[in-house]
């Protein structure tokens, strides 16, 4: 929990030793009684008429101490007890010549005062709620926060643990087409487990940055394949923005198919082999480009298998746009908007 400044400490434990313990109240003002009763008795032959301003002492003490009430009792009976005591040491010439005014100034100080006293109180005990609310609020976040993070740990574990049973499934078959296959699905299961990872990889905020997670998700992708030496070059805006954990998972099993479909296809030899990866914000809309130096294909003519209509499912989830060009070699552009289009309460949609 962040703590509060020093000024803010002090007027907190200011307020709570003044408000929160009624006999410190009691004693200060005891104790203005006292100074007032001492300056009367002590400074009345030299001050005179002055010496009345003394009765202020003790009412701004009462009124602060027990608010309005404390300020209209203080404010009332100032005059008399100012009265009382000049009558009691023989001085009752230096008591004050308009006894209305006076009275009417003591009430009128001790209700505003009192008023002020009750507002400040009335203030720092909303300041220590919201304190406590702040703090539950924050161990609440805190709690969820590590719920969510064991949440995509064992995500990420069942993931791997389904990633190796495939894998040692495969492992027992012969057939080279059903091996491929399983481990196409391996590949992509490892793509998700993938995001799950990043996750726990960073202070938790529920979603990614992709100016990260796009390297790091081909890094992961190409390392994860027995190809040869691939020339992997970045262009990522450093200024691209979060996407959340449901869009990154659907985002990666995108580039996942792709880098997958130019490592099977359009590497058909061992020469110079090139992959450039862009991605850039353009306002609410993210463009992303992978380039391979390939041998090319024309997406008319080719027949769509798994892989293909994944893509085209997957981003129409996104709610993007996509396309392939020819330019020495095979270009797949992307573009999707940064957050998810609002849908109407009670709409479901299923786009796979």
């Amino acid at each position: 929990m962040k703590k509060p400044f020093r000024s803010e400490q002090f007027v907190l434990r200011t307020h709570e030793l003044w408000f929160g313990k009624l006999w410190v109240r009691i004693i200060a003002s005891l104790i203005s009684l006292l100074i007032y009763a001492t300056a009367i008795l002590c400074l009345a032959p030299a001050l005179r008429i002055a010496v009345n301003y003394f009765v202020i002492i003790p009412v701004i003490v009462c009124s602060l101490a027990f608010g309005i009430k404390g300020g209209v009792i203080s404010g009332a009976f100032g005059l008399i007890s100012n009265n009382l005591l000049l009558i009691i040491i023989g001085l009752p010439q230096y008591m004050p010549e308009n006894h209305p005014v006076a009275l009417i100034t003591g009430l009128v100080l001790g209700t505003t005062l009192g008023i002020l006293a009750n507002h400040y109180r009335s203030l720092g005990r909303e300041i220590v709620r919201r304190r406590e609310i702040d703090l539950r609020l924050r161990n609440a976040l805190k709690e969820r926060t590590l719920l969510l993070r064991e949440v995509h740990h064992r995500v990420k574990n069942n993931l791997n643990v389904i990633h190796s049973l495939i894998g040692l499934q495969s492992g027992y078959l012969k057939d080279a087409h059903s091996v491929e296959l399983l481990n196409d699905l391996s590949r992509r299961i490892g793509s998700m487990a993938f995001v799950h990872d990043q996750l726990n990889d960073k202070p938790y905020t529920g979603a990614l940055r992709l100016n990260r997670y796009i390297p790091s998700l081909v890094e992961h992708i190409l390392s994860s394949q027995t190809t040869g030496e691939i020339d992997v070059k970045f262009l990522i805006d450093d200024n691209l923005p979060e996407i959340t954990l449901s869009r990154a998972t659907t985002l990666g099993l995108i580039i996942n198919e792709v880098l997958i479909n130019s490592l099977k296809h359009a590497f058909t030899d061992t020469g110079d082999q090139r992959l450039q990866i862009t991605a850039v914000s353009e306002g609410e809309r993210i463009k992303i480009r992978i380039n391979d130096n390939g041998s090319g294909f024309n997406p008319e003519t080719v027949t769509k298998g798994l892989g293909s209509s994944l893509i085209e499912a997957l981003v129409r989830q996104l709610e993007g746009e996509y396309g392939y060009t020819l330019v020495a070699g095979t270009e797949f552009s992307l573009e999707i908007p940064v957050a998810d289009a609002p849908r109407s309460i009670g709409r479901i949609e299923s786009e796979i």
